[in-house]
């Protein structure tokens, strides 16, 4: 059920009514609870009673790690245990197929199933497992660490089945904390609601995905097909590339921003997983910028237990390295994901290395600089995410670079400039805000912010691309 459809707005609409009538709001956990396992239903399908055993293996073992008052080695037993069954639903589902054909490569005796489950799990990923799983880890995390409050165990499964199946965050994130969320939990008054705030995020997110990636799609998917690359030219494949460059972050900024929306409209607040992430001027800072619920994931529960950067600076370099690897393939089951992380992890441990042996002007230009060269690289590494799996770089190069030659399509070029421009004057927007600061009361006025909002509104109904999934439910 995407967010973009007629259905989930018919959905949404039930919902939002049952959370608010007076004779329904006794019910407004378990309403939302069951409202979240029927929105999971409608696109998992099977795989709904694998998160059904997420919640209830992750709420009892998350219980008995509050409420108990044994011993630190009993808390380890159950940190253990929670750690090692999300790891373990997490790897079946999402890496037991990429195990078996990288096996298959050193030997070819070995078959492919093409039935049962192992082929199930190859051929249709169970939505969201990568978000829901990693909020199980820190759910046990956080309750051994006491972090939040212990309750009654029937009260303590209604909110972990609250916190893991949330409907607006459960397909594409963020990824939320237990410690965040649970406070949360509890009776919602429809005069609550800060209409200003979840008008801004619902229009914006749609916007980002219907006006903006939707019509991008159209233009970018010859990228994925080399005999549509040799025909483009190199020098029309590298706007194609930066136009993907600007889908990505439309597609997945703008499911987060109508989740952030969704969720405050139902009373809870979820984290703002991007905050301009193009104007970063290094790697660092886009990773505090881009998907910044996963950074926080992998630094809090990965990165700082291995020993962070505050250690030999090889070490420090094997942390970053090893923690974006695996980063990568958090995101897809392919090497080429590992080699995207590969590359934003070995960025990372050169910037760390030379960070303090290297000052910089703090001139508007040589930010300027930053972060383009940033842009760049980011850009650069997307390619990744195009590829089928690794096998496909080699040609995938060899038909982007065919044709140096051939002119801009001006066409094709005004159109990947008219549909880009929104998330290059949004970024400007925020680089001047914290950099130069110019207009700033113009773009305060609440008659600019109300007709900003509302030429959104209309370019979202009236020139909206194809309904196309989500880029990040495949992750």
């Amino acid at each position: 059920m995407l967010f973009n459809s007629f259905e989930f707005l018919i959905f949404f609409a039930a919902v939002f009514a049952c959370n608010y009538m007076p004779f329904t709001r006794r019910f407004q956990i378990l309403t939302l609870v069951a409202a979240s396992i029927y929105f999971y239903w409608r696109g998992g399908g099977g795989y709904t009673a694998l998160l059904g055993a997420s919640i209830t293996v992750n709420a009892l073992v998350s219980y008995f790690a509050l409420s108990t008052t044994a011993k630190v080695d009993r808390k380890r037993i159950l940190l253990l245990a929670g750690v090692v069954f999300n790891t373990l639903v997490l790897c079946a589902c999402k890496y037991a197929i990429l195990i078996v054909l990288t096996v298959k490569d050193f030997d070819k005796s070995i078959e492919i199933p093409t039935s049962g489950l192992l082929y199930m799990i190859s051929t249709t990923l169970p939505i969201g497992i990568s978000f829901y799983c990693f909020e199980g880890i820190s759910l046990t995390v956080d309750s051994v660490k006491g972090k939040f409050l212990s309750t009654r165990i029937f009260q303590h499964i209604r909110n972990t089945s609250l916190f893991i199946a949330f409907f607006p965050h459960l397909i594409s994130g963020p990824i939320l904390r237990a410690a965040d969320f649970f406070p949360q939990i509890g009776p919602k008054k429809f005069s609550d609601i800060d209409w200003t705030a979840t008008v801004k995020w619902i229009t914006l997110g749609y916007f980002l995905k219907v006006f903006v990636a939707d019509n991008l799609e159209e233009y970018t998917l010859s990228l994925r097909f080399g005999s549509k690359l040799m025909e483009a030219g190199t020098i029309n494949n590298i706007f194609l590339l930066f136009a993907f460059s600007v889908q990505i972050f439309a597609d997945f900024a703008g499911y987060s921003y109508i989740a952030l929306g969704l969720a405050q409209l139902l009373g809870y607040s979820i984290p703002n997983n991007f905050n301009a992430p193009y104007i970063s001027q290094s790697l660092s800072e886009f990773w505090k910028r881009w998907h910044i619920s996963l950074s926080q994931w992998i630094r809090d529960y990965l990165f700082i237990p291995l020993g962070g950067s505050r250690c030999v600076w090889y070490r420090a370099a094997f942390n970053l390295i090893f923690v974006m690897v695996l980063g990568g393939f958090w995101h897809g089951a392919g090497w080429n994901f590992g080699l995207w992380g590969l590359l934003h992890g070995v960025g990372l441990a050169v910037e760390h290395l030379f960070r303090s042996k290297i000052k910089l002007s703090d001139h508007w230009l040589v930010s300027f600089g930053k972060m383009t060269l940033t842009f760049l690289f980011v850009t650069a590494t997307w390619i990744m995410f195009m590829l089928g799996d690794i096998t496909q770089l080699e040609p995938f190069f060899s038909a982007f670079f065919y044709d140096p030659t051939k002119p801009l399509d001006p066409i094709n070029t005004t159109m990947l400039i008219y549909f880009a421009a929104p998330v290059l004057f949004l970024h400007l927007y925020y680089w001047n805000r914290e950099n130069l600061r110019i207009g700033e009361a113009f773009f305060a006025r609440p008659l600019v912010k109300s007709t900003i909002l509302a030429t959104m509104l209309f370019l979202t109904i009236f020139n909206a691309g194809s309904h196309n999934v989500f880029i990040y439910f495949k992750f």
